[in-house]
């Protein structure tokens, strides 16, 4: 299961994926990309919020699939992306399909992720 949500206020697409993580990656693709379009700031940028906390393992289509979704935030104006993971092996996945670039950072839960995109102060 798969939800993306738009929060226009903060311009930031919110990615929760839960239990089995068994989804049309093109789907999640095109609901991230509209939610993208519908909450860019003036400057065109926007922040990513991603809850991975319930997924234990990612077999690596899925992962494959992240890879493509995180080039793509990049080159489409993601400002920065929190990424909340449950365990150290998500983590250790992520930061090598995101090739440890510096607007990608990762937390042990949603709260982390959440305060250090409130917190954090970027230059637009």
């Amino acid at each position: 299961m798969y939800e993306v949500r738009a929060d226009a206020s903060r311009h930031c697409v919110i990615l929760i994926l839960k239990h089995d993580y068994n989804h049309d990656r093109e789907a999640v693709h095109r609901d991230f990309a509209t939610a993208a379009d519908r909450v860019r700031s003036e400057g065109g940028y926007f922040d990513v919020l991603v809850d991975l906390v319930d997924i234990h393992v990612i077999g690596q289509e899925r992962v494959d699939s992240g890879e493509v979704l995180m080039r793509w935030c990049l080159a489409n104006g993601m400002r920065r992306g929190a990424i909340a993971v449950g365990t150290m092996l998500q983590e250790l996945q992520l930061k090598r399909v995101s090739e440890r670039n510096d607007k990608f950072r990762y937390f042990r839960s949603l709260e982390e992720a959440e305060r250090w995109l409130s917190e954090t102060a970027v230059e637009v």
